[in-house]
Protein backbone atom coordinates (compact mmCIF):
# COMPACT_ATOMS: atom_id res chain seq x y z
CA UNK A 1 0.00 0.00 0.00
CA UNK A 2 1.40 3.19 -0.89
CA UNK A 3 1.84 6.05 1.17
CA UNK A 4 -1.42 8.55 1.06
CA UNK A 5 0.73 11.58 -0.93
CA UNK A 6 -2.66 14.11 -0.17
CA UNK A 7 -2.78 13.30 3.52
CA UNK A 8 1.33 13.42 3.67
CA UNK A 9 1.33 16.54 2.28
CA UNK A 10 -1.98 18.36 3.85
CA UNK A 11 -0.95 16.83 7.31
CA UNK A 12 3.03 17.94 7.24
CA UNK A 13 1.59 21.73 5.68
CA UNK A 14 -1.14 22.50 8.01
CA UNK A 15 1.20 21.09 11.23
CA UNK A 16 4.00 23.38 10.13
CA UNK A 17 2.76 26.36 9.00
CA UNK A 18 0.07 26.19 12.20
CA UNK A 19 3.97 25.93 14.37
CA UNK A 20 5.34 28.75 12.50
CA UNK A 21 2.37 30.99 13.48
CA UNK A 22 2.14 29.95 17.15
CA UNK A 23 5.51 30.09 17.70
CA UNK A 24 6.31 33.81 16.40
CA UNK A 25 3.95 34.54 18.80
CA UNK A 26 5.21 32.37 21.76
CA UNK A 27 8.48 33.96 21.39
CA UNK A 28 6.77 37.45 20.67
CA UNK A 29 5.06 37.36 23.67
CA UNK A 30 8.27 35.96 26.00
CA UNK A 31 9.63 38.68 24.78
CA UNK A 32 7.26 41.23 25.34
CA UNK A 33 7.14 39.65 28.79
CA UNK A 34 10.33 40.03 29.52
CA UNK A 35 11.53 43.43 28.12
CA UNK A 36 8.52 45.07 29.11
CA UNK A 37 7.94 44.35 32.79
CA UNK A 38 11.33 43.72 34.54
CA UNK A 39 10.36 41.59 37.37
CA UNK A 40 10.48 37.80 36.93
CA UNK A 41 6.83 37.23 38.44
CA UNK A 42 5.53 37.78 35.15
CA UNK A 43 7.36 35.41 33.06
CA UNK A 44 6.70 32.93 35.81
CA UNK A 45 2.80 33.24 35.68
CA UNK A 46 2.74 33.28 31.76
CA UNK A 47 5.07 29.61 32.12
CA UNK A 48 2.05 28.31 34.34
CA UNK A 49 -0.88 29.64 32.06
CA UNK A 50 0.78 27.91 29.38
CA UNK A 51 0.63 24.76 31.05
CA UNK A 52 -1.86 24.97 33.80
CA UNK A 53 -4.94 24.74 31.25
CA UNK A 54 -3.34 21.78 29.35
CA UNK A 55 -3.75 19.45 32.54
CA UNK A 56 -7.12 20.38 33.45
CA UNK A 57 -7.98 19.94 29.93
CA UNK A 58 -5.96 17.12 29.94
CA UNK A 59 -7.90 15.64 33.35
CA UNK A 60 -11.49 16.21 31.60
CA UNK A 61 -10.76 14.52 28.24
CA UNK A 62 -9.67 11.58 30.35
CA UNK A 63 -12.80 11.34 32.26
CA UNK A 64 -15.29 11.46 29.61
CA UNK A 65 -14.59 9.33 26.08
CA UNK A 66 -15.82 12.63 23.67
CA UNK A 67 -17.44 11.07 20.84
CA UNK A 68 -16.05 13.59 18.20
CA UNK A 69 -13.75 12.73 15.69
CA UNK A 70 -10.37 13.67 15.94
CA UNK A 71 -10.20 15.79 13.04
CA UNK A 72 -13.40 17.68 14.61
CA UNK A 73 -10.88 18.18 18.07
CA UNK A 74 -8.13 19.20 15.91
CA UNK A 75 -10.14 22.10 13.68
CA UNK A 76 -11.99 23.00 17.12
CA UNK A 77 -8.83 23.69 19.03
CA UNK A 78 -6.97 25.86 16.12
CA UNK A 79 -10.19 27.86 15.44
CA UNK A 80 -10.88 28.33 19.34
CA UNK A 81 -7.04 29.87 19.02
CA UNK A 82 -7.49 31.80 15.78
CA UNK A 83 -10.74 33.46 17.57
CA UNK A 84 -8.64 34.68 20.61
CA UNK A 85 -5.99 36.11 18.06
CA UNK A 86 -8.55 38.10 16.03
CA UNK A 87 -10.20 39.14 18.95
CA UNK A 88 -6.75 40.34 20.29
CA UNK A 89 -5.42 42.12 17.19
CA UNK A 90 -7.80 45.49 18.30
CA UNK A 91 -7.16 45.03 22.25
CA UNK A 92 -4.54 46.90 23.48
CA UNK A 93 -0.88 44.57 25.00
CA UNK A 94 0.06 47.73 27.44
CA UNK A 95 -1.69 45.51 30.36
CA UNK A 96 -0.28 42.86 31.68
CA UNK A 97 -3.67 40.90 32.66
CA UNK A 98 -4.46 40.99 28.64
CA UNK A 99 -1.35 39.46 28.09
CA UNK A 100 -2.04 36.60 30.79
CA UNK A 101 -5.64 36.69 29.27
CA UNK A 102 -4.29 35.65 25.72
CA UNK A 103 -1.55 33.16 26.94
CA UNK A 104 -4.27 31.64 29.23
CA UNK A 105 -6.70 31.35 25.93
CA UNK A 106 -4.12 30.16 23.81
CA UNK A 107 -3.49 27.40 25.86
CA UNK A 108 -6.91 26.14 26.18
CA UNK A 109 -6.82 25.85 22.00
CA UNK A 110 -3.64 24.22 22.49
CA UNK A 111 -4.96 21.88 25.11
CA UNK A 112 -7.84 20.31 22.63
CA UNK A 113 -5.25 20.39 19.42
CA UNK A 114 -2.38 18.58 20.65
CA UNK A 115 -3.02 15.20 21.70
CA UNK A 116 -4.93 14.89 18.84
CA UNK A 117 -2.67 16.08 16.46
CA UNK A 118 -0.10 13.49 17.41
CA UNK A 119 -2.51 10.72 17.78
CA UNK A 120 -4.37 11.24 14.19
CA UNK A 121 -1.20 9.83 12.64
CA UNK A 122 -2.66 6.38 12.84
CA UNK A 123 -5.66 7.04 11.47
CA UNK A 124 -4.03 8.49 8.25
CA UNK A 125 -1.25 6.30 7.64
CA UNK A 126 -0.24 2.65 7.12
CA UNK A 127 2.04 1.43 9.76
CA UNK A 128 4.78 1.23 7.66
CA UNK A 129 4.92 4.76 7.01
CA UNK A 130 4.92 6.22 11.08
CA UNK A 131 8.50 6.28 11.36
CA UNK A 132 8.93 8.29 7.71
CA UNK A 133 6.13 10.58 8.74
CA UNK A 134 7.22 11.28 12.72
CA UNK A 135 10.64 11.97 11.18
CA UNK A 136 9.52 14.21 8.56
CA UNK A 137 7.05 16.09 10.89
CA UNK A 138 10.28 16.44 13.66
CA UNK A 139 12.87 17.65 10.97
CA UNK A 140 10.10 20.17 9.94
CA UNK A 141 9.85 21.38 13.58
CA UNK A 142 12.99 21.84 13.96
CA UNK A 143 13.80 24.21 10.65
CA UNK A 144 10.41 26.12 12.11
CA UNK A 145 12.54 26.73 15.38
CA UNK A 146 15.98 27.56 13.99
CA UNK A 147 13.99 29.95 11.58
CA UNK A 148 10.86 31.17 14.01
CA UNK A 149 13.55 33.84 16.43
CA UNK A 150 14.68 35.83 13.61
CA UNK A 151 11.23 36.11 11.60
CA UNK A 152 10.05 37.06 15.06
CA UNK A 153 12.65 39.80 15.72
CA UNK A 154 12.23 41.27 12.63
CA UNK A 155 8.37 41.39 12.53
CA UNK A 156 8.02 42.46 16.13
CA UNK A 157 10.89 45.07 15.19
CA UNK A 158 9.09 45.94 12.40
CA UNK A 159 4.97 46.01 13.04
CA UNK A 160 4.67 45.33 16.92
CA UNK A 161 3.09 42.46 18.96
CA UNK A 162 -0.37 43.29 17.56
CA UNK A 163 0.44 41.83 14.17
CA UNK A 164 1.59 39.17 15.06
CA UNK A 165 -1.31 38.28 16.54
CA UNK A 166 -3.04 38.18 13.34
CA UNK A 167 -0.26 35.97 11.64
CA UNK A 168 -1.47 33.48 14.38
CA UNK A 169 -5.04 34.03 13.44
CA UNK A 170 -4.25 33.49 9.42
CA UNK A 171 -1.86 30.10 9.86
CA UNK A 172 -3.95 28.66 12.09
CA UNK A 173 -7.46 29.38 9.45
CA UNK A 174 -4.80 27.57 6.88
CA UNK A 175 -3.99 24.22 8.77
CA UNK A 176 -8.13 24.20 9.70
CA UNK A 177 -8.82 24.41 6.17
CA UNK A 178 -5.65 21.52 5.61
CA UNK A 179 -7.11 19.19 8.46
CA UNK A 180 -10.64 19.82 7.01
CA UNK A 181 -9.44 17.63 3.64
CA UNK A 182 -7.65 15.16 5.28
CA UNK A 183 -8.55 11.78 3.88
CA UNK A 184 -9.41 9.46 7.22
CA UNK A 185 -8.29 6.42 6.29
CA UNK A 186 -9.21 4.39 9.67
CA UNK A 187 -12.14 5.00 11.92
CA UNK A 188 -12.41 3.93 15.24
CA UNK A 189 -14.99 1.16 16.00
CA UNK A 190 -17.95 2.72 16.74
CA UNK A 191 -18.89 0.40 19.50
CA UNK A 192 -15.51 1.05 21.27
CA UNK A 193 -16.66 4.99 21.46
CA UNK A 194 -18.71 4.58 24.61
CA UNK A 195 -16.69 1.90 26.48
CA UNK A 196 -13.96 3.53 29.57
CA UNK A 197 -10.88 2.74 26.81
CA UNK A 198 -8.10 1.88 29.39
CA UNK A 199 -4.49 1.97 28.47
CA UNK A 200 -2.40 -1.45 28.42
CA UNK A 201 0.78 -2.28 30.73
CA UNK A 202 2.89 -1.07 27.66
CA UNK A 203 1.02 2.29 27.25
CA UNK A 204 1.50 2.97 31.23
CA UNK A 205 5.02 1.80 31.02
CA UNK A 206 6.05 4.53 28.12
CA UNK A 207 4.11 7.02 29.78
CA UNK A 208 6.16 6.97 33.23
CA UNK A 209 9.18 6.48 30.92
CA UNK A 210 8.17 9.70 29.05
CA UNK A 211 7.27 11.86 32.43
CA UNK A 212 10.44 10.93 34.07
CA UNK A 213 12.59 11.66 30.94
CA UNK A 214 10.67 15.35 30.56
CA UNK A 215 11.08 16.10 34.01
CA UNK A 216 14.87 15.82 34.40
CA UNK A 217 14.95 17.05 30.66
CA UNK A 218 13.86 20.38 32.06
CA UNK A 219 17.11 21.26 33.31
CA UNK A 220 19.18 20.74 29.30
CA UNK A 221 15.83 22.09 27.93
CA UNK A 222 15.32 25.57 29.47
CA UNK A 223 18.51 25.82 31.30
CA UNK A 224 21.27 25.73 28.89
CA UNK A 225 21.29 29.77 28.79
CA UNK A 226 22.11 29.11 32.17
CA UNK A 227 25.01 26.98 31.65
CA UNK A 228 26.24 29.27 28.94
CA UNK A 229 26.35 32.44 30.83
CA UNK A 230 28.06 30.15 33.97
CA UNK A 231 31.09 29.35 31.19
CA UNK A 232 31.31 32.05 29.26
CA UNK A 233 29.91 35.10 31.19
CA UNK A 234 26.47 37.38 29.53
CA UNK A 235 27.50 36.71 25.83
CA UNK A 236 24.89 37.41 23.26
CA UNK A 237 27.07 35.33 20.93
CA UNK A 238 27.51 32.37 22.64
CA UNK A 239 23.77 32.45 23.57
CA UNK A 240 22.94 32.76 19.60
CA UNK A 241 25.35 30.02 18.83
CA UNK A 242 23.60 27.72 21.38
CA UNK A 243 19.95 27.73 20.60
CA UNK A 244 21.41 27.86 16.20
CA UNK A 245 23.61 24.63 17.10
CA UNK A 246 21.05 22.87 19.25
CA UNK A 247 18.66 23.18 16.29
CA UNK A 248 21.37 22.38 13.59
CA UNK A 249 21.62 19.02 15.35
CA UNK A 250 18.05 18.29 15.78
CA UNK A 251 17.63 18.56 11.67
CA UNK A 252 20.63 16.17 11.72
CA UNK A 253 18.97 13.59 13.67
CA UNK A 254 15.61 14.03 12.03
CA UNK A 255 17.67 13.20 8.93
CA UNK A 256 19.37 10.46 10.10
CA UNK A 257 16.38 8.44 11.72
CA UNK A 258 14.39 8.40 9.13
CA UNK A 259 16.80 5.56 7.96
CA UNK A 260 18.09 4.70 10.37
CA UNK A 261 15.45 3.57 12.98
CA UNK A 262 15.33 -0.41 12.96
CA UNK A 263 14.20 -1.34 15.88
CA UNK A 264 11.84 1.40 17.96
CA UNK A 265 12.39 -0.18 20.81
CA UNK A 266 16.34 -0.69 20.87
CA UNK A 267 16.70 3.05 19.86
CA UNK A 268 14.32 4.29 22.37
CA UNK A 269 16.60 3.06 25.09
CA UNK A 270 20.09 3.94 23.30
CA UNK A 271 18.87 7.35 22.36
CA UNK A 272 18.03 8.37 26.35
CA UNK A 273 21.48 7.04 27.31
CA UNK A 274 23.36 8.72 24.51
CA UNK A 275 21.75 11.95 25.25
CA UNK A 276 22.54 11.54 28.57
CA UNK A 277 25.87 11.27 28.16
CA UNK A 278 26.09 14.34 25.74
CA UNK A 279 24.38 15.81 28.93
CA UNK A 280 27.47 14.77 30.81
CA UNK A 281 29.83 16.01 28.76
CA UNK A 282 28.07 19.82 27.96
CA UNK A 283 28.28 19.70 32.08
CA UNK A 284 32.41 19.88 31.93
CA UNK A 285 32.50 21.92 28.59
CA UNK A 286 33.73 24.95 29.67
CA UNK A 287 35.46 25.71 26.04
CA UNK A 288 33.43 26.64 23.44
CA UNK A 289 33.90 24.67 21.00
CA UNK A 290 33.84 21.50 23.22
CA UNK A 291 30.38 23.22 24.13
CA UNK A 292 29.17 23.68 20.86
CA UNK A 293 30.13 20.21 19.57
CA UNK A 294 28.31 18.54 22.33
CA UNK A 295 25.61 20.67 21.81
CA UNK A 296 24.82 19.75 18.19
CA UNK A 297 25.43 16.21 19.27
CA UNK A 298 22.39 16.21 21.67
CA UNK A 299 20.37 17.76 19.38
CA UNK A 300 21.36 15.17 16.73
CA UNK A 301 20.16 12.04 19.43
CA UNK A 302 16.84 14.19 20.44
CA UNK A 303 15.15 13.20 17.58
CA UNK A 304 16.09 9.70 17.57
CA UNK A 305 14.35 9.18 21.20
CA UNK A 306 10.83 11.70 19.64
CA UNK A 307 11.01 9.27 16.64
CA UNK A 308 11.32 6.35 18.37
CA UNK A 309 9.05 7.05 21.30
CA UNK A 310 6.02 7.99 18.52
CA UNK A 311 6.67 4.56 16.90
CA UNK A 312 6.39 2.30 20.10
CA UNK A 313 3.42 4.45 21.11
CA UNK A 314 1.89 4.27 17.51
CA UNK A 315 2.70 0.60 16.41
CA UNK A 316 2.19 -0.84 19.85
CA UNK A 317 -1.53 0.28 21.11
CA UNK A 318 -4.56 0.18 18.88
CA UNK A 319 -5.96 3.54 17.03
CA UNK A 320 -7.96 3.87 20.45
CA UNK A 321 -5.40 3.40 22.85
CA UNK A 322 -3.45 5.58 20.97
CA UNK A 323 -6.50 8.34 21.35
CA UNK A 324 -6.07 7.70 25.21
CA UNK A 325 -2.31 7.54 25.47
CA UNK A 326 -1.79 11.04 23.89
CA UNK A 327 -4.80 12.93 26.10
CA UNK A 328 -2.82 11.09 29.32
CA UNK A 329 0.18 12.32 28.00
CA UNK A 330 -0.85 15.68 28.02
CA UNK A 331 -1.78 15.45 31.60
CA UNK A 332 1.31 14.13 32.49
CA UNK A 333 4.02 15.91 30.76
CA UNK A 334 2.14 19.39 31.36
CA UNK A 335 2.80 18.80 34.76
CA UNK A 336 6.44 17.25 34.64
CA UNK A 337 8.01 20.24 33.13
CA UNK A 338 6.08 23.20 34.89
CA UNK A 339 7.32 20.98 37.97
CA UNK A 340 10.81 20.54 37.25
CA UNK A 341 11.57 23.91 36.08
CA UNK A 342 9.69 25.75 39.68
CA UNK A 343 11.95 22.54 41.36
CA UNK A 344 15.52 23.05 39.05
CA UNK A 345 14.71 26.89 38.91
CA UNK A 346 15.45 27.09 42.76
CA UNK A 347 18.09 24.60 43.37
CA UNK A 348 20.07 26.51 40.49
CA UNK A 349 20.04 29.17 43.04
CA UNK A 350 22.06 27.48 45.53
CA UNK A 351 23.44 24.92 43.25
CA UNK A 352 26.04 25.41 40.51
CA UNK A 353 24.13 24.74 37.32
CA UNK A 354 26.98 22.53 35.95
CA UNK A 355 26.22 20.10 38.78
CA UNK A 356 22.46 20.42 37.92
CA UNK A 357 23.45 18.95 33.99
CA UNK A 358 25.68 16.63 35.30
CA UNK A 359 22.50 15.29 37.63
CA UNK A 360 20.10 15.22 34.97
CA UNK A 361 22.76 13.19 32.69
CA UNK A 362 22.91 10.38 35.03
CA UNK A 363 19.23 10.16 36.10
CA UNK A 364 18.55 10.50 32.19
CA UNK A 365 21.31 7.34 31.32
CA UNK A 366 19.88 5.45 34.77
CA UNK A 367 16.21 6.23 32.95
CA UNK A 368 17.15 4.68 29.86
CA UNK A 369 18.83 1.54 31.34
CA UNK A 370 16.14 0.51 33.70
CA UNK A 371 13.65 1.26 31.37
CA UNK A 372 15.29 -1.43 29.15
CA UNK A 373 14.55 -4.06 31.40
CA UNK A 374 11.52 -2.71 32.72
CA UNK A 375 10.11 -2.85 29.11
CA UNK A 376 11.13 -5.99 28.25
CA UNK A 377 9.56 -7.21 31.19
CA UNK A 378 6.18 -6.27 30.19
CA UNK A 379 6.47 -6.96 27.12
CA UNK A 380 7.28 -10.48 28.01
CA UNK A 381 5.02 -10.76 30.42
CA UNK A 382 1.89 -9.63 27.22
Amino acid sequence: MEINKKNLLLYLFGQSISKVGSSILDFAIIWTVLYKFKSSIPFTMSILLTYIPKIFLGFLFNQFNLKFKQKGFIIFGDLFTAFFSLLFFIIDFKNLNIIYFLIFFRSIGSGIYEPYSNSIIVLLFNEKYYKYINSLNSFLKSIVSITVPTITSLVLTIVGLKYIVLIDFITAIINVISVYFLEVLKEIDIEKKNEKIKLNQLGYGILKINTLFYFFMTIPGFMTALLVKFFFGYNMLYLNLNETFWTIGMIIGSLLSIKNIKSEFKIFFSSMIYFGMTIILLSFSNNIYLYLLFIIVSGITFPFYTTSNSLVIQKNLNELEVKNYYIKESIYINIAIPTGIFIFGFLSNVIKINILFLFSGIIIIFIGFISKKYLKLIVCQS
